[in-house]
């Protein structure tokens, strides 16, 4: 009896029903989900339904400055953000995304889209004078949003905080180019000036935000000969003097402008970096490496 129940149950384990599933939800069981690329039954076209006209996102605020009224509304228009470490983080994060293909890191205009196609106009530097002392955060903000000659408009692509915080970071970059307007003079030579206003650029930017820069260059390009910046006078790779200076001895703005020559010309069997690092990106890796120089000799003192 019991040989004939085990035969029994091992016979309606073969892999064949003589009766279908019972479903008692078939619509959860057939999913009538539409698959990608899938024609839409539903849609008299076929395609994927659109919203109704006037249809916005929750919370969302429409841009309603034209460019007729860009030298006038949009001027008025204030950044609502903070230049805070974190909001510059973000606006360099969009930068390098969105921008740089034009207008380069170091927002000279000459980015990777210009070089490659001869013949493309080159969008205007960010640190000329229009941009710098004539334009206000709003005036970009509009820029960025609707676009401008072949500039297309990213309101589709980047969030309007994301694009405040794109202007408060261009803003820095332009204040660490040029250092400390009140104090410049129409005497100095080009040559100079530029030299001073780097060698202040920490100064006229967020510190954190700056240092976090250098030490991303400095383990990028530099860590690998020189060591951790704060033990630089052990030297792994090809010597270099300016990496060996004694902080104690060299005023701050002095030695920053010697470590970004050295990482501008090069030296001995070390390659410059001018064509590989921004002009920014060479003045925070100087101001990095005072820094963390000067905060192992305070410790040894300690």
């Amino acid at each position: 009896m019991a040989a004939l129940c085990g035969a029994a149950i091992l016979a309606g384990c073969d892999g064949r029903r003589e009766s279908r599933e019972v479903l008692n939800m078939p619509d959860m069981h057939f999913s009538p989900a539409i698959k990608a690329q899938e024609p839409n039954p539903l849609s008299p076209n076929g395609i994927m339904l659109t919203p109704p006209e006037g249809t916005v996102p929750v919370d969302w605020q429409p841009y309603t400055i034209v460019d007729a009224d860009a030298d006038t509304l949009a001027m008025e228009l204030r950044n609502p953000l903070p230049a805070t470490p974190e909001v510059l983080r973000t606006g360099e994060k969009y930068y390098a995304t969105f921008c740089t293909p034009c207008h380069a890191a170091g927002g000279d205009g000459m980015g990777t889209v210009i070089r490659a196609n001869a013949g493309m106009p080159m969008p205007p530097s960010l640190y000329s004078e229009k941009l710098v002392d004539e334009w206000t955060d709003g005036r970009i903000f509009h820029v960025i949003t609707r676009g401008q000659g072949n500039m297309p408009g990213y309101a589709a692509k980047i969030d309007p905080a994301d694009r405040w915080a794109i202007i408060h970071y261009v803003r820095s970059i332009q204040a660490a180019a040029a250092g400390d307007a009140g104090e410049e003079s129409t005497e100095t030579a080009p040559e100079t000036e530029e030299a001073n206003a780097g060698a202040e650029a920490g100064e006229d930017m967020q510190t954190s935000h700056l240092l976090d820069t250098g030490a991303k260059h400095y383990a990028s390009h530099c860590l690998e000969c020189h060591g951790p910046a704060a033990n630089l006078s052990i030297i792994h790779g090809p010597t270099n003097t300016a990496f060996s200076t004694d902080v104690a001895s060299s005023a701050d703005a002095e030695l920053d402008r010697h470590i970004f020559d050295i990482l501008t010309d090069g030296v001995g069997e070390m390659e410059s970096y001018k064509a590989t690092l921004s002009e920014q990106d060479r003045w925070a890796v100087a101001k990095y490496v005072r820094i963390e120089k000067a905060g192992r000799n305070a410790r040894t003192l300690n």
